[in-house]
């Protein structure tokens, strides 16, 4: 993910980082599963994909916790 992507993520709703979420996470496990059967050329990539999924859940998290405070 790069910086601008990161930054993205503020302007989003919601719905929109739950289902970005979801759509990293897939894309984790279906990667997972294809590195048990055959060797992967980039072995780094669950990592970042894990990076991301840390990021957008942060992000998630700072906008549910406004949201609480402005009630």
């Amino acid at each position: 993910m790069r910086r601008n992507d990161i930054k993205q993520l503020h302007h989003k709703t919601k719905e929109e980082l739950h289902k970005e979420v979801h759509a990293v996470q897939s894309r984790l496990t279906k990667m997972e599963l294809e590195r048990k059967t055959k060797p992967e050329k980039n072995f780094r990539l669950a990592q970042h994909l894990r990076d991301d999924i840390a990021r957008i859940k942060t992000v998630l998290q700072l906008i549910l916790v406004k949201e609480k405070t402005k009630v």
